[in-house]
């Protein structure tokens, strides 16, 4: 079993409010809902794709409601759930 296939049984939430993001993710068979987190994604003076990236994701991480720290729910497909679960960006 490759690492996609592993990853795609362990749900978690989505912190993006991309209609793309959550296709691609539905299509590839991962499970988990999403959030809309609020934080400015305007990329810094000279920042590296790679440094926004995990500056973005952090941001969002931070901002998520605290509900969403600790187990990922069982969702499939994107659907909103409330539930917990890790916030990814």
């Amino acid at each position: 079993m490759n690492g996609i296939h592993s990853s795609a049984r362990r749900p978690f939430v989505l912190a993006s409010a991309s209609p793309r993001r959550r296709e691609l993710l539905g299509i590839a068979g991962f499970m988990f809902s999403t959030v809309r987190i609020e934080a400015d994604e305007s990329p810094l003076p000279e920042e590296v794709p790679r440094d926004y990236v995990i500056r973005v994701s952090t941001l969002k991480a931070m901002a998520a409601p605290p509900q969403l720290q600790g187990n990922p729910g069982d969702h499939r497909g994107g659907y909103s759930s409330g539930g917990p679960g890790e916030a990814i960006g």
